[in-house]
């Protein structure tokens, strides 16, 4: 991999991070009742979806890591406030990850709902990521169908965070 593709894939991470952090900070100013809010077509409540897309990012880290979390996840629903521990932990293990250069293209067995799978590393990547767009879009979904304004996750507002950040 070129530094260049090293240097993107850093930033795709970064802003995955950043978007999930941002959501799960703007939570944790709902009430209990709002957090318990759903729409249809979504996994369900807000706190449960987020529940979800943070303890399925340890897995992913765990498959591409070979380490497990400082501590897993073992509910269904967590508090969004301790959610920000365990999301702002996995930017971190992101940037490990990455800076440890791992081979793309290595295929790894890892076990999927009880059952042996052969996976490649590009691919658990990609998974991560993909995952957890859909899984904030949910959350966003949620509240806009219930009267909540959902913060602005847009890679521009990430763009803008960063250059604020570094001036």
């Amino acid at each position: 991999m070129t530094e260049a593709a090293a240097v993107y894939l850093m930033r795709f991470l970064a802003y995955h991070s950043w978007a999930t952090r941002k959501l799960i900070h703007f939570c944790c100013s709902l009430t209990p009742d709002q957090r318990n809010l759903t729409a249809a077509g979504t996994t369900g409540s807000i706190e449960r979806t987020l529940t979800h897309l943070v303890s399925s990012e340890q897995f992913y880290l765990r498959d591409l890591t070979g380490e497990d979390p400082p501590k897993w996840i073992e509910s269904l629903i967590v508090p969004v406030e301790e959610l920000v521990d365990r999301a702002t932990e996995h930017a971190m293990r992101w940037v490990d990850y990455l800076e440890s250069r791992r081979d793309p293209d290595e295929v790894f067995t890892t076990t999927w709902r009880g059952k042996a799978k052969l996976v490649v590393r590009w691919g658990t990547m990609a998974q991560a990521i993909a995952h957890g767009a859909e899984h904030r879009t949910q959350v966003c979904t949620v509240l806009g169908a219930n009267g909540i304004e959902p913060p602005d996750l847009s890679v521009a507002a990430y763009e803008e965070a960063v250059f604020a950040e570094s001036c």
